[in-house]
């Protein structure tokens, strides 16, 4: 199993995105709806892999997506991105901030110490997106290979959690990451090497179809 982060960036998914963002713009709440939910695996996806054992025993992560695009269509006017990419990026960060708020009211609160929420199940959406890191997987065996990938994510520090949350599920160009993370195109890449190498050595072997990680 090999770590690259040469392997080509994904193509946007989200069909007619200028029209629709130039819709939601003009007020079309409808077009904003769209580009929310063709974004919905991918955020949900980053949310999952971001929510460490602590915070994902008393949240529910699709709670925290519910508040994401709350969030989202509250400040969609503020967003001036023109892209697929950028709209991504912007919702990477309402998702990140929202976790951020979670870990502060956790890290503050004395009371309900022993609640402790199920993780939701993993969605085909969801699934879909881990297979930007880890390869395609046989349906029968993609769910358990998912709980694998989210346990070896909670052993990665937060940096290699979020290079490759944000270059791998989100599938943004490394320009843009490069540009949220504060660091050179080169630095993210390099980083992002070594995030993967971290993340092969803990997810460990697989065969066949399953998931391959970063092939």
């Amino acid at each position: 199993m090999a770590a690259d982060s040469q392997r080509p960036e994904p193509a946007p998914s989200i069909a007619d995105f200028a029209a629709l963002c130039a819709r939601a713009r003009a007020g079309d709440a409808t077009a904003l709806g769209e580009l929310l939910e063709a974004s919905r695996g991918r955020v949900h996806a980053f949310v999952r892999l971001r929510l460490d054992a602590a915070l994902r025993a008393r949240e529910e992560d699709l709670d925290i997506v519910q508040s994401t695009f709350r969030l989202a269509v509250e400040g969609f006017p503020q967003f001036r991105g023109t892209s697929e990419a950028e709209f991504l990026g912007w919702l990477l960060s309402v998702a990140r901030n929202k976790l951020r708020e979670k870990e502060r009211y956790w890290k503050r609160q004395r009371r309900d110490v022993g609640r402790v929420v199920r993780l939701g199940s993993i969605s085909a959406q969801v699934l879909h997106s881990y297979a930007a890191i880890a390869g395609p997987a046989e349906q029968v065996a993609a769910v358990e290979l998912g709980r694998r990938l989210e346990a070896a994510f909670d052993a990665l520090t937060p940096e290699h959690r979020e290079v490759i949350t944000m270059a791998r599920v989100l599938g943004l160009p490394h320009a843009l990451v490069a540009a949220q993370l504060g660091r050179s195109e080169v630095a993210v890449r390099q980083l992002l090497v070594r995030a993967l190498r971290a993340l092969a050595d803990r997810f460990g072997p697989v065969t066949g179809s399953e998931f391959d990680v970063m092939r």
